[in-house]
């Protein structure tokens, strides 16, 4: 924990740039997800404005945890919750824009961030993963919104006008 840690170079600027690469790209698809968005039947092209937001803010989360690295123990940890619950929330919120088999899995790579984020706030150390360390925890709150992510990417693109998805 800082100040005592060690960080090794060149190990974390290589993840620092890489997640404020990640938040810029994720922040630009999230406007290209609103303007997909434009024109479409109310209710509907609502629910890909709000999915659009929930992206937005989860890249703004991604890019200050790359600007404000984990020694910055102020804004580090805002931009880190900040990224894990509007990455959740982005799962599970896409469940009802796409097909029944990806509206499922969405749901449950969300659930799952979101629950292990949950046990974590509610029980701390005494949650049923504290064996595996903080970062341990972390990984069972980012890595299914990172298969989200790629999976939702995946869908889209192989997705056409007449599929209805946009």
């Amino acid at each position: 924990m800082p100040p005592e840690s060690i960080i090794v170079e060149p190990s974390a600027t290589i993840f620092n740039a890489t997640m404020i690469l990640t938040g810029l790209l994720v922040t630009a698809g999230a406007l290209l997800l609103f303007g997909a968005a434009g024109g479409r039947s109310r209710g509907r092209s609502r629910g890909f404005a709000i999915l659009a937001l929930l992206v937005g803010l989860f890249g703004v989360g991604v890019l200050g945890v790359g600007i404000f690295p984990g020694d910055n123990s102020t804004m580090h940890p805002i931009f880190s919750i900040l990224a894990f619950v509007a990455g959740g929330l982005s799962a599970v919120a896409s469940g009802r824009l796409v097909t029944p088999l990806f509206r499922e899995l969405s749901a449950g790579l969300g659930g799952i961030a979101l629950l292990n984020l949950a046990l974590f706030f509610a029980l701390g150390l005494d949650s049923p993963f504290s064996e595996l360390g903080i970062g341990g925890l972390e990984r069972w709150v980012a890595y299914p919104v990172v298969l989200w992510t790629v999976g939702f990417g995946g869908y889209l693109m192989g997705s056409s006008k007449s599929d209805g998805v946009f």
